[in-house]
């Protein structure tokens, strides 16, 4: 088939994008289909896409996602109606491009972009839309108009949702029967293994994600500096991720001066394939992962994984046998898992071994062309 993807964004650092542009490379090169990438705008994800050889195009467009704290201007909702107008011209392009490229599906990416919808229905295409994300849990996101929305999202072929967590608050706001879970899927072959050995001498901790409240950065400072109080200081946490607002300066007034050595903010790094593979414990502490990649990519590398017990992060850890769950919130819970590590490390060795082969034989990028390609074939059986 010919497959018309819309990416919402144009980054090599976005998770949902890397998941776009490694599906369309393995629905091209295994089942056959000609894919051709909509990006919003220019950024750096095309390298992605080209090193993948899947073709893209560039027509700008404008998120219909606002933030969910706060209650709008005048001047904002002027901004929404200008993006509205602007919008209309990138679908109007869209339509053209599907047409000339005889498209017989459109496939949209994320819940961050609407154009894609706009552009199947106006040339009378199927379309299937994949929700990643849990916008107001996660993101402190919002559709501008969820009625409109929604009914929107409702009218897809089929929604594919990336965790059993996203689709039961999916399946209640949208009025569909067309949706099902496919867990996302990672490219395993970057993760060949480890070279140092796990949990030997001092430690290395590692949190990677946006550095802000909905991630838990705070959980694991607060839980790290209970434990040099204590007198445990076998370890380094590194806190990789993108501060925007000031929550990272709020992280670092709960670090004592005389602890600062432990504590390293990296922040934004390209490729974390080096820091999963260097860390003995990787921890994800947030407020409800709608999936979890870098959960599934910290155990690819082997890493032990430390999770809060909330949406795809429970999903994905079996709590002692594949990785170690604890309360969300609680610094103390927290602390104690990671001391049991320190006490127990041969178990805890076997535990990350069994997450790493876990991962490899449900989380793999390969996994979840299989399920989707599935998708389109009962679309046009």
């Amino acid at each position: 088939m010919n497959i018309l993807f819309f990416a919402s964004d144009n980054s090599a650092a976005s998770g949902a994008f890397l998941s776009m542009a490694k599906l369309c490379e393995l629905l091209e090169r295994q089942y056959g289909h000609k894919i051709l990438v909509i990006l919003p705008k220019e950024g750096t994800g095309e390298t992605i896409l080209t090193s993948y050889g899947v073709r893209y195009k560039t027509v700008r467009s404008y998120s219909w996602i606002v933030d969910s704290r706060k209650k709008r201007t005048v001047k904002e909702e002027l901004i929404i109606a200008v993006k509205k107008l602007l919008n209309l011209k990138c679908i109007n392009e869209c339509v053209n491009i599907a047409r000339n490229e005889k498209i017989d599906l459109i496939h949209i990416n994320t819940l961050w972009s609407y154009v894609g919808a706009e552009t199947a229905q106006k040339c009378k295409l199927p379309y299937a839309w994949h929700i990643r994300e849990f916008l107001e849990e996660d993101q402190n996101a919002m559709i501008w108009n969820k009625e409109k929305g929604y009914k929107l999202i409702s009218n897809a072929d089929q929604v594919i949702c990336i965790s059993e967590s996203v689709k039961k608050k999916y399946s209640g706001l949208l009025n569909t029967r067309r949706i099902r879970t496919i867990y996302n899927g990672i490219d395993s072959s970057f993760y060949s293994g480890r070279e140092n050995l796990l949990l030997e001498d001092k430690m290395t901790f590692l949190i990677v994600g946006s550095i802000n409240e909905n991630k838990g950065q705070d959980q694991i400072v607060k839980a790290c500096v209970k434990l040099l109080k204590s007198g445990f200081d076998q370890f380094k946490l590194y806190i990789v991720g993108k501060s925007g607002n000031n929550f990272q300066e709020k992280l670092q007034t709960m670090i004592p001066n005389e602890f600062n050595d432990r504590f390293s903010f990296e922040g934004v790094r390209g490729n974390v394939k080096d820091y999963f593979e260097s860390a003995d414990i990787t921890f994800v502490c947030s407020k409800a992962e709608a999936f979890g990649r870098v959960t599934v990519e910290a155990m690819l590398s082997g890493s032990l994984v430390i999770g809060s017990n909330t949406g795809g992060t429970a999903e994905l850890i079996k709590d002692n046998e594949t990785g170690y769950l604890y309360e969300y919130g609680n610094v103390d819970e927290l602390a104690d898992k990671i001391l049991y590590v320190q006490n127990n490390r041969e178990k805890a060795r076997q535990v990350a071994a069994a997450g790493r082969e876990y991962m490899m034989e449900n989380m793999t990028a390969e996994a979840n062309a299989k399920n989707v390609n599935s998708v389109y074939r009962e679309l046009f059986a």
